[in-house]
């Protein structure tokens, strides 16, 4: 893990668990919309049970995995700034300038 100073890792903690909170927010709006149209008879039983597992999925393999509080902060904040959880000016100057990096790598 990158050595980060004590202000901006308390930051790159602060903007993990944002993150998580609006990609769960997004995937559950969007969960949302499926039950909806299931509700309206628009889809099938079978294609909202495909969606609720699409969800169980994201919910393992993205918010579990990738926010995990024991990992390098920066790797998560950098990849929801590439997903649009994060903006660039949630971020001070000295974090973003810390993860520039691992922004661009999570690009590749």
């Amino acid at each position: 893990m990158p050595e980060y100073s004590k202000k901006v890792k308390a930051e790159l903690v602060k903007l993990r668990k944002k993150a998580f909170e609006t990609a769960q927010a997004r995937e559950l709006e969007l969960l949302s919309r499926e039950f909806d149209k299931w509700k309206k008879k628009r889809i099938s039983a079978d294609s909202l049970e495909i969606a609720i597992e699409n969800h169980k999925g994201f919910r393992k393999d993205i918010l579990e995995s990738q926010y995990q509080e024991d990992g390098d902060p920066g790797i998560p904040v950098a990849d929801a700034l590439n997903r649009g959880y994060l903006k660039r000016d949630d971020l001070s100057r000295e974090a973003y300038y810390s993860i520039e990096i691992l922004i661009d790598l999570s690009n590749i």
